[in-house]
């Protein structure tokens, strides 16, 4: 007579084997992720920090440059202040050179696109008077005149009595001109500016040295 087996001949499986490797993958995992947030909460306080510093730096700098151009700035304003001298510089379309002359000398300038002269610019140590619509000689004046540096020259090319030589202002090659009669041209400089002359004259003999010096200091652009 065959059997059957009952409830009691079969005994369960004992869990533990099967769930322990679960249990240490979760604590592993756990301590991964655990891990993972303490480095990225340190990275972003780490990021925050550079920030911080970054920031404080270009702070820093900034305020240093602020500085440093204020103190650029005071001595500018101290040597012009205690400097004999005052400038003018043209406009643009001009060549935007500039002129130092004596701070107590009088100046006038005049701008004229359609004569001869674009720029007039006259330097005395006294008032600039005119007669009868001429002024006074000068110490020194320069103009801007239209045509390049060989057509001013081109009117002096048969004429023995004006001297020419080689001159250099601010860098640039020009011709030093002495014996012109036109009883106001005592010495004249002439120096090429793009497509125009930069001219400069000594019409008083008594302020020749001055007027070398005020060429000395001149910056012009060709």
């Amino acid at each position: 007579m065959d059997t059957f087996p009952t409830a009691s001949t079969f005994s369960a499986e004992p869990s533990g084997p099967k769930t322990l490797p679960l249990i240490i993958i979760s604590v592993v995992l756990g301590v991964i992720a655990i891990i993972l947030a303490v480095f990225m909460i340190l990275a972003l306080n780490q990021a925050s920090a550079d920030r911080s510093t970054v920031n404080s730096q270009k702070t820093a700098a900034a305020t240093a440059a602020r500085a440093d151009q204020k103190k650029t700035d005071d001595a500018a304003a101290k040597a012009a202040a205690e400097s004999p001298y005052r400038s003018y510089t043209a406009p643009a379309e001009f060549g935007s050179f500039v002129i130092k002359f004596p701070k107590n000398w009088e100046s006038y300038v005049n701008y004229s696109q359609s004569s001869q002269d674009n720029l007039d610019l006259m330097l005395h140590p006294d008032l600039i008077t005119a007669n009868n619509n001429e002024p006074q000689l000068l110490a020194c004046r320069i103009t801007m005149r239209q045509g390049t540096l060989d057509n001013y020259l081109q009117q002096f090319h048969n004429n023995p009595s004006v001297k020419q030589s080689d001159i250099t202002v601010s860098g640039i090659k020009g011709k030093e001109l002495i014996g012109i009669q036109d009883k106001r041209s005592v010495r004249t400089i002439a120096l090429p500016v793009r497509d125009k002359t930069l001219l400069f004259t000594n019409e008083d003999k008594n302020f020749a040295s001055e007027f070398s010096t005020i060429l000395a200091q001149s910056k012009i652009i060709p």
